[in-house]
């Protein structure tokens, strides 16, 4: 009987390590050309299938038709540099020594920084805009240009401030009593990198709009299939022109209380939307399944809302890979805990990597397990549980053993 028992439990734990792992989706990867560092890109499709921490992701290589072994890696998240700033320039037109006209594509402007030669003298101009660069409409009719002298360059950049328009036509108009006219010699505004270009729009999100004028509140509902993390929101505002609203960002979880299940709502975020900034910097959050956006109108008109789109910060896998290593990224598995491997010790040799690319970008239905090579067995976790209980069998064995020597 005890050997019975003893055959059955090493059959179990013998299942248990050999079973096989089920991934739901995979991305088949070129094949590597030669041995070294490479990166990719974890696309939108793919995070969009992958848990929040992409610890059910896994990298393997194929050793022959019903066997892949893991491969290393570790996974980088890519931030934008918020403090970097660049200078971007308007198309600048003189029309007469007095009358310049100035064209941009920004969608608000409150202030402009324009260059200019040196001038000894506080100089007046007027400042309009225009729709169209036609019909034109006063904005100042009289901002002073500070003296200044820069002897070394001859030229200096000066900041003008005046009330934010959306207008993308600008005319400056010095007075013609000028003995000297100003020569203006560029326009442009300072800009920083916090913008969604470098961000991974999240796929498969539908969201509604409600307006309630009674608790003068504009409700947005966005709704995703999937767990996805979300660093930014982008808006895009038809009317009105200047408008700063405070939104708060909510979930509502069930709560179930004497069989009667009821929902709450549960605090996630808050910021502030200004004409000025078209999108959002959130609180890392996870979309769980449905997201409220409650925007505070007050007495104000509701703002027209054309569209509205969701971001992540994009992720990098790294991997040192061999050279004709055949490989496919998988995910999908819910099961798995984030992998420990000594790659990471290795971070500062990411520099080296080049790009690894995708036979096909489209996240891949997989239905079948995907076996790995096992481990040798005296590593394994079964070894371990079968010399435990060899041991509790034995140390049983031996003290019945004794009973019987013990009543004699």
């Amino acid at each position: 009987m005890r050997i019975r028992i003893c055959i059955l439990l090493l059959f179990v734990l013998l299942l248990l390590e050999g079973k096989s792992q089920h991934f739901t989706h995979y991305l088949p990867i070129e094949k590597v050309e030669q041995t070294g560092w490479y990166k990719l890109q974890l696309p939108a499709q793919f995070l969009a299938v992958s848990t929040p921490n992409l610890s059910d992701v896994r990298l393997l290589q194929r050793i022959n038709k019903d066997t892949q072994i893991q491969v290393p890696y570790f996974i980088e998240e890519e931030k934008p540099k918020d403090d970097s700033i660049w200078f971007e320039p308007f198309k600048i037109q003189k029309s007469s020594p007095y009358i310049y006209f100035i064209q941009h594509k920004l969608s608000a402007i409150d202030a402009m920084e324009i260059q200019v030669n040196n001038h000894a003298d506080v100089f007046s101009f007027s400042l309009a805009g225009s729709k169209n660069g036609k019909d034109w409409f006063s904005i100042d009719e009289s901002i002073d240009l500070p003296a200044s002298t820069n002897t070394e360059s001859g030229e200096n950049r000066v900041t003008i401030q005046f009330p934010r328009i959306n207008y993308p036509y600008l005319k400056l108009k010095f007075k013609d009593t000028l003995a000297t006219p100003i020569q203006i010699l560029g326009a442009g505004v300072y800009r920083n990198a916090e913008h969604v270009s470098s961000l991974n729009r999240l796929v498969q999100i539908r969201y509604s709009i409600e307006q309630l004028p009674n608790e003068k509140i504009t409700r947005i509902k966005i709704v995703s299939p999937y767990v996805q993390q979300v660093d930014k929101i982008s808006f895009s505002i038809s009317s009105p022109v200047l408008f700063q609203r405070e939104v708060s960002v909510y979930q509502k979880v069930a709560v179930t209380h004497k069989g009667k299940v009821s929902y709450r709502s549960e605090p996630m975020s808050s910021f502030s939307l200004h004409s000025s900034k078209s999108f959002a910097m959130l609180t890392r959050m996870n979309l769980m399944d449905t997201l409220f956006l409650d925007i505070q109108n007050e007495d104000n008109p509701a703002l027209q809302i054309a569209d509205i789109s969701l971001f992540q910060y994009p992720r990098i896998l790294f991997a040192y890979l061999e050279k004709g290593s055949e490989l496919n990224l998988y995910t999908g598995n819910k099961e798995l805990s984030l992998p420990a491997y000594d790659i990471v010790n290795f971070i500062s040799e990411k520099e080296k990597a080049q790009s690894l690319s995708f036979r096909a970008l489209q996240v891949i239905e997989r239905n079948s397990a995907i076996t790995e090579t096992p481990k040798p067995f005296y590593e394994s976790r079964s070894f371990m549980w079968i010399c435990l209980a060899i041991g509790m069998l034995a140390l049983v064995f031996f003290a019945i053993k004794l009973i019987p020597s013990n009543e004699n």
